[in-house]
């Protein structure tokens, strides 16, 4: 069964030609259709110049946030309470928002370098795993007969999809090797976001720097 994830891991999923697409032309014989599409172009820009000042401001408070964030780290040796809020004298608050993400995403190599320069190799490798996921080839499974010998046991079921003692077997030997689409990441294992402080040392500064090298394993962000 290894041997099965390992070939499958290792070929490259082909690129689909992307689409040219098509164009329907909405003129004077379709009145509303055409004011439609004007109102939609023109309120799409002013909501763009909305979200670009609404951005600037996140990202203002982000920064603040953020700070308080790490120093809390350090002082307390864990994450805030949530909610998390920010108010001014006059009584506006937004809420500001850290989650941990990890068990969606894996690190790359120049996020695991910069957590090896700042915790060293053996701590880097005692808070990651390889991970391995895998999916059934959605294609392969709409064959006929494929998805009832295959809910019974993977192992099982692939030596039974290419059993051509009959002559006629339900797939060719090279279908059964893509059925299995693995995908291998190298990821945080559960509860090191949790830990943050005790990896960084209570230090304010290490810990803004791991923050920063968690990458998408970790979301930061100010919301109205």
């Amino acid at each position: 069964m290894a041997g099965l994830f390992k070939k499958a891991a290792e070929k490259a999923p082909a690129k689909a030609a992307k689409p040219k697409g098509v164009v329907w032309v909405a003129d004077g014989r379709q009145p509303q259709v055409e004011g439609a599409i004007t109102q939609l172009v023109q309120l799409d820009a002013e909501k763009s110049a909305i979200d670009a000042k609404m951005n600037l401001h996140k990202n203002i408070v982000k920064n603040f946030c953020d700070g308080q964030l790490v120093d809390t780290f350090a002082q307390t040796g864990m994450a805030p309470d949530t909610p998390m809020k920010v108010q001014n004298p006059a009584g506006h608050s937004v809420t500001y928002v850290f989650q941990d993400r990890s068990g969606q995403y894996g690190l790359k190599s120049d996020q695991l370098d910069a957590l090896k320069q700042l915790l060293g190799d053996d701590a880097v490798e005692a808070m990651t795993y390889e991970e391995h996921s895998f999916s059934l080839n959605r294609v392969i499974m709409a064959l006929p007969g494929v998805s009832e010998v295959v809910e019974k046991a993977l192992e099982s079921a692939l030596k039974k999809l290419t059993d051509d003692r009959d002559g006629n077997p339900i797939l060719l030997p090279q279908q059964a090797e893509e059925l299995v689409d693995v995908g291998v990441r190298i990821a945080l294992r559960p509860g090191t976001v949790d830990s943050l402080a005790q990896i960084a040392g209570k230090d304010a500064p290490k810990i803004k720097a791991v923050l920063d090298a968690f990458g998408s394993s970790t979301v930061r962000y100010v919301k109205p």
